[in-house]
C-alpha cells in the first residue's frame, strides 16, 4: 500500500476520530468526539452533510452494521448505540435508540475507542489502553443484548497485543482478519478470530511516511475495492491505495519494497504486512 491522498477536512476544526465505509451509499461516515456530530464524506475526504448529535457524550467509534444501521462508541462511559441513519436523518437522540454498556473503564482516558463489525462473527471493541485489549461480543451474545441499558456485558477478550494503546478497528471479511490502529506504538496490526497476531504493519519503517502526515490517528476502515482509510486527529482524512492500484492512479512505477499476497476470491493484490 502507498498514500495517494491525505487533506484536512475543511469546516472541521479538530477532534475527528473513527470512520467506517458504507457500501450501500458508497460513503464514508466518521465521528467527531467534541463536540460530538457525525460527517457523511466522499471517498475524497469531501463533506456530504452533517448530523448533529444529542445525549452522547466523547463519541470515539463508528461502525456500519448493514443497511442504516450503525454501532456509535462513547469512551468513557462504554456505552454502544445502535442507531440509524438514513438519507434524510440530521439529527440523532441517544435516548431514541438501543443502548449497552461493557461494563466501566478502569483509568481516566482509557475506555473505548475502535468499533468494527463483522456480519459472521459480531462486534469488536477496543478498550484504549490500561490495559489495551480487543472485546469481542459474538453474533448471538450481540443479538440477545437488552434493548436498554439495564446491566453490563460479559463479552470475550483478546488481551496481550504487542502495541502500546489501541486507537482504531475494522474487521476484513474477505480475510477474515481484524485490522488494529495503534497511535502511540504507530502500528497497524492483523489478528485472526482467535486473537492472534499474524501479521505487523509499521508505519515509521515504511515509506508512507504516516507519522509525518497524521499526527494521532484515530479510526480505519477499508472499501469494497481494498482501499483504506485513515482519520486522526486534528482533523487530517488519508488514503491508502494498493501498490498496483497507485501505480496506475500515479503512474508510478518504483517499487517500494513490499510483500503481496494474492488473494483467491479477487483479482486483487493485498498487503503483506512486515513482521515486527
Amino acid at each position: 500500500y502507498k498514500i495517494v491522498h491525505v487533506k484536512s477536512v475543511e469546516n472541521i476544526a479538530e477532534n475527528l476520530s473513527g470512520i467506517t465505509y458504507s457500501p450501500d451509499s458508497s460513503t464514508l461516515f466518521a465521528v467527531i468526539n467534541n463536540p460530538e456530530q457525525i460527517i457523511e464524506l466522499s471517498k475524497t475526504g469531501e463533506i456530504i452533510r452533517k448530523i448533529a448529535m444529542q445525549n452522547f457524550h466523547d463519541t470515539e467509534g463508528i461502525a456500519h452494521i448493514g443497511g442504516d444501521s450503525y454501532a456509535i462508541i462513547q469512551e468513557t462511559s462504554r456505552a454502544i448505540s445502535i442507531v440509524t441513519i438514513s438519507e434524510d436523518t440530521v439529527e440523532l437522540d441517544a435516548n431514541a435508540f438501543r443502548q449497552f454498556n461493557i461494563s466501566t473503564a478502569l483509568v481516566a482516558n482509557g475506555g473505548l475507542e475502535g468499533v468494527a463489525w463483522s456480519v459472521n462473527t459480531g462486534l469488536y471493541l477496543a478498550n484504549e489502553h490500561s490495559p489495551n485489549e480487543v472485546i469481542h461480543l459474538p453474533l448471538s451474545s450481540f443479538n440477545q443484548t437488552p434493548a436498554t441499558n439495564s446491566g453490563n456485558v460479559m463479552p470475550h477478550y483478546f488481551k496481550n497485543l504487542p502495541v502500546d494503546d489501541i486507537s482504531g478497528l475494522h474487521f476484513s471479511e474477505l480475510d477474515q482478519l481484524l485490522f488494529v490502529l495503534s497511535d502511540e506504538s504507530r502500528s497497524l496490526l492483523a489478528v485472526n478470530k482467535q486473537g492472534e497476531v499474524k501479521s505487523r504493519f509499521n508505519f515509521d519503517r515504511t515509506p508512507l511516511g504516516l507519522s509525518q502526515s497524521i499526527r494521532q490517528p484515530e479510526g480505519i476502515t477499508m472499501d469494497k475495492n481494498n482501499n483504506i482509510y485513515v482519520v486522526g486527529e486534528p482533523n487530517i482524512f488519508m488514503v491508502l491505495a494498493s501498490k498496483a492500484k497507485a501505480q496506475v492512479r500515479q503512474r508510478n512505477t518504483s517499487d517500494i519494497g513490499r510483500r503481496y499476497i494474492f488473494s483467491p476470491h479477487k483479482t486483487v493484490v493485498l498487503p503483506l504486512f512486515y513482521s515486527s
